[in-house]
């Protein structure tokens, strides 16, 4: 179940594109859910990893966790990464 959950947290990487010699990236860790038992101990971690190592790939990206990955907040990060 944890190896899923980690493949579904990379998939979360929204919006991977490239733009010339530019890639971009949105990093969604959602760890708490309506239900609590859905949440997910380490997916903020893990999120926050990600985007070290994008990063540190000069990949342009942004990270929302949580309560923060909602439509709007993506919305307005993809735009501000783009």
């Amino acid at each position: 179940m944890k190896q899923k959950i980690i493949t579904l947290l990379a998939v979360l990487i929204i919006g991977i594109g490239t733009s010339a010699q530019t890639t971009y990236a949105l990093v969604a860790g959602v760890s708490s859910y309506r239900n609590p038992q859905n949440n997910l101990g380490n997916t903020t971690k893990d999120a926050k990893d990600i985007k070290r190592a994008l990063d540190n790939l000069n990949v342009k990206s942004a990270l929302l966790t949580s309560k923060y990955a909602n439509y709007n907040n993506i919305k307005q990060k993809l735009e501000k990464i783009v």
